[in-house]
C-alpha cells in the first residue's frame, strides 16, 4: 500500500504545456499590443486561460523586441502551480545567495536610530506642512538602514548625501518604463508603444547618479568586499550587487 505521504501528482501523466509564442518576432509584438492596449493585463491572461483550458500557458511577455532578447515565458496563473517555483527538486537554483559569515547586522541601537529618525521626520513634516508623505520618508529610512547594514556609515555623511532614494527612484523608473503605458487614446497606441516598449532608454540619463551610488558602496563596504574576494568574488561584482539590493528593497517598500 503506498505511503500516505506520497505525492499523488507524481503519478499523473505529463502533458505538453499549452499556449503559443507565435512568430519569433511578430508574435511577441502582437502579444505586447494585446497586453497593453487591445485587451489589458487581466483580459490578456483570462482569454488565454479560457482558450487553452489551462492556468499554465506559454506566452510572450512585454516588452519584447527590441528590449528583451527572449520574451518567451511559461506563465503560472493559479495558486496550486506557483509554489513549484520554490521546489528545489524541480527548479534548479544556483548562484542566487551569497552568505558572508563575517556580516554583522546593525545593533539594536542602530535600528532604533533609523526608526526614531523616521518618526522625527514625520512629525517635522506634519508640524511644518500639516501633512507628511509616508512612502518617501519610509524610503529614506530603508535606504539609510541598508547602507548602515553594509557600510556601517550614515549615507548622509557620504557623497550620496540625502539623495540616495531619489537616485534609486530615477534608476527604477528607467528600468520599469518599458513595462508601463501612458494609456493614450487608441489612435495613439502605436506611438506610445514605439516610445516606451520598443527601444531601451539610454543609460546616460542615470549614469551620474549610479556612479555616485556605486562609488559610495565600493568605498565604504570594504570589509564585506574583502570577505567576498576571499570567496573568489570580484569586488566590482559585489558592489554592483549591493546597488541592486537597495533598488529591490525600495521597490518593495
Amino acid at each position: 500500500m503506498p505511503s500516505s505521504s506520497a505525492d499523488p501528482s507524481s503519478k499523473l501523466p505529463l502533458k505538453p504545456i499549452p499556449g503559443s509564442y507565435g512568430h519569433p518576432f511578430f508574435g511577441a509584438i502582437k502579444d505586447r499590443l494585446d497586453y497593453f492596449y487591445n485587451q489589458g493585463r487581466d483580459e490578456f491572461f483570462a482569454t488565454r486561460v479560457q482558450k487553452y483550458h489551462s492556468t499554465i500557458i506559454k506566452t510572450n511577455m512585454p516588452p519584447g523586441p527590441f528590449i528583451a532578447q527572449n520574451p518567451r515565458v511559461i506563465a503560472l496563473l493559479d495558486a496550486v502551480s506557483f509554489p513549484v517555483l520554490f521546489d528545489s527538486s524541480k527548479v534548479e537554483k544556483r548562484n542566487v545567495l551569497l552568505e558572508l559569515s563575517s556580516l554583522q547586522f546593525p545593533s539594536p541601537e542602530a535600528t532604533v536610530t533609523c526608526l526614531s529618525q523616521l518618526f522625527t521626520d514625520i512629525e517635522d513634516k506634519i508640524s511644518s506642512q500639516k501633512k507628511a508623505f509616508f512612502n518617501s520618508l519610509s524610503d529614506a529610512t530603508s535606504f539609510s538602514f541598508l547602507f548602515r547594514l553594509f557600510c556601517e556609515k550614515d549615507p548622509s555623511s557620504t557623497k550620496i548625501g540625502s539623495k540616495g532614494p531619489t537616485m534609486i527612484d530615477k534608476w527604477i523608473a528607467l528600468q520599469l518604463a518599458p513595462l508601463a503605458t501612458l494609456n493614450p487614446p487608441s489612435f495613439l497606441k502605436y506611438l506610445d508603444d514605439l516610445l516606451l516598449h520598443t527601444f531601451p532608454f539610454p543609460f546616460f540619463l542615470v549614469k551620474s547618479d549610479y556612479k555616485k551610488l556605486y562609488e559610495a558602496f565600493y568605498e565604504h563596504s570594504a570589509p564585506i568586499l574583502d570577505k567576498a574576494e576571499s570567496f573568489g568574488i570580484k569586488r566590482v561584482k559585489l558592489a554592483t550587487t549591493l546597488c541592486f539590493l537597495h533598488v529591490l528593497t525600495l521597490m518593495q517598500a
